[in-house]
């Protein structure tokens, strides 16, 4: 971090196989090519807040079996994230967002009977995990093109654990939301439900 880097050339981090954390906030880094994290299979969380990324291309995490957390906080960076099979936790504040494409988060996951069939040691990258978003921070976008209810509809895919998920959204969405999603999504989302309580007082 704070290293003033612009761009990252694909391949810059083959090798590095037991890399577990990348960090690499406030640098300004304006577009990551599809490929430039190939090779991380071990990389779990990959911090890439405060840089000028505008946009997020098709395969650019792919490969990275076992990413969970991934923030990028503090870009204009709309994309699609439905490579990262075992993302947890997303960051998004920031990003002037306006428009979320239905299926932009839909990940894949591993079903049981394909579970039985597979022992971990001969998954393939995309069985390789399981998990879903228990974690999406969409504060301070300006989120002009999306209705509640597209945004619904984005947040059902993401439920596997009801308890576990927390959505944190623009608070002029938080009550219209609540009327649209699924009614287990009403009640696991404790940010919806903070701001809610703001808006009664």
């Amino acid at each position: 971090e704070y290293n003033q880097i612009t761009g990252i050339a694909p391949g810059t981090f083959s090798g590095l196989v037991n890399l577990g954390s990348l960090s690499l906030y406030y640098n300004q880094i304006t577009g990551i090519a599809p490929g430039t994290f190939s090779g991380l299979v071990n990389l779990g969380s990959l911090s890439l807040e405060y840089n000028q990324i505008t946009g997020i291309a098709p395969g650019t995490f792919s490969g990275l079996v076992n990413l969970v957390r991934l923030s990028l906080d503090r870009n204009q960076a709309p994309g699609t994230f439905n490579d990262l099979a075992s993302l947890t936790s997303l960051g998004l504040s920031y990003n002037q967002i306006s428009t979320i494409v239905p299926g932009a988060l839909r990940s894949c996951k591993l079903s049981a009977s394909e579970a039985a069939r597979s022992p971990p040691s001969r998954r393939t990258p995309s069985q390789t995990v399981q998990g879903r978003l228990t974690s999406l921070n969409l504060l301070e976008n300006p989120m002009t093109n999306v209705s509640p209810a597209d945004l619904g509809q984005v947040l059902q895919e993401q439920v596997q654990r009801p308890s576990e998920l927390r959505v944190d959204l623009p608070s002029a969405y938080a009550t219209q939301v609540l009327v649209t999603v699924a009614p287990e999504v009403q009640r696991l989302s404790r940010r919806v439900q903070d701001l809610e309580s703001m808006l009664r007082w």
